[in-house]
């Protein structure tokens, strides 16, 4: 069970990153499978393009396996606005490719892409301990005891096209859930997406 929600939730993270999760658009990088899933013992070949109309900066890559290790890095050579990089996924895990460059500013920018390899065969990093079951079902107990509770609070954030609402939900000890909630100002159904930001305690994000 709980394999097959890692091997969920590797999915889901290669095909977000194989989507070139990019913080700029200038610089785009993108594996040779669409879906950014491969298996151990495959070579995977990113093509890394430059997209603005001026010419391509000096750009440095790394490869990282699990965006920790590196497994490579140098500089990347374009032809045509165009250059390849390739890395070979000798075991199950993820490959992230980092790429960086400076703007005519001097502002350090950076483009991601990524890939998994036999991601259903990843195992857990550290034995569960013996009380990991037990704890968890505890935890959804007191969730499932707490009034959810949602209370929706509309927000003006200047954008007329945008209806936008701040949501509080009840959770476990006193505390709350804290959320936004954005839809367009026209129309009556729309595809949903939830994104979840990281943990921690800050203010909500509206970018995005």
């Amino acid at each position: 069970m709980r394999l097959r929600y890692l091997w969920v939730v590797f999915r889901a993270a290669a095909a977000v990153l194989a989507a070139n999760v990019c913080q700029a658009q200038q610089l785009v990088v993108t594996p040779d499978r669409a879906s950014g899933i491969y298996q151990a013992g495959d070579t995977v070949h990113w093509r890394v393009e430059w997209k603005d109309k001026t010419n391509p900066p000096p750009v440095h890559y790394q490869l990282l396996k699990g965006q920790l290790t590196e497994a490579g890095q140098g500089d990347v050579n374009f032809t045509n606005n165009v250059a390849g990089l390739e890395a070979r996924l000798d075991a199950p895990g993820t490959m992230l490719v980092v790429a960086t460059w400076k703007t005519a500013e001097g502002k350090a920018v950076r483009a991601t892409a990524g890939a998994v390899a036999s991601p259903e065969r990843i195992a857990l990093s550290a034995p569960c301990p013996d009380d990991f079951d037990a704890f968890w079902k505890a935890q959804l107990q007191k969730l499932e005891g707490t009034p959810a509770n949602p209370q929706l609070e509309s927000v003006n954030i200047g954008k007329p096209d945008l209806a936008y609402w701040k949501i509080t939900m009840g959770n476990i000890c006193g505390t709350h859930v804290n959320g936004q909630l954005a839809r367009p100002a026209k129309g009556q159904k729309f595809p949903a997406l939830l994104i979840v930001q990281w943990a921690g305690v800050y203010a909500l994000q509206q970018a995005g």
